[in-house]
């Protein structure tokens, strides 16, 4: 399974903007059952309709969603893949570290 920011990158790159909402919303559930989440959200068509909710008249909102469930897919299949995302969303998009301010 890819995490929160890789695929907040790889939205970034496909589609312009980020859908943040999607991705919390399809792995929500991950906490609780671990990899099992995927039996919840994990098909297309409860990831369109959730895409739908919470970004109506967003088509683009329905592709993140399906791109979601296909690169958590391969993601799990080949570790190596993987490795190559989760690098690419921190090398190119990950978050920025945030200077710790001096007090004087």
């Amino acid at each position: 399974m890819a995490s929160f920011q890789a695929h907040l990158y790889w939205d970034r790159l496909f589609f312009g903007r980020t859908y943040p909402k999607i991705h919390k919303e399809l792995d929500k559930h991950f906490k609780r059952l671990g990899r099992r989440h995927r039996m919840v959200n994990h098909n297309p068509l409860a990831a369109i309709q959730i895409a739908m909710r919470l970004y109506p008249g967003d088509p683009l909102a329905v592709r993140s969603a399906l791109f979601h469930i296909r690169l958590d897919e391969i993601c799990t299949r080949d570790p190596e893949f993987k490795k190559t995302v989760e690098a690419a969303a921190i090398l190119c998009g990950g978050k920025k570290k945030r200077r710790k301010r001096r007090g004087y």
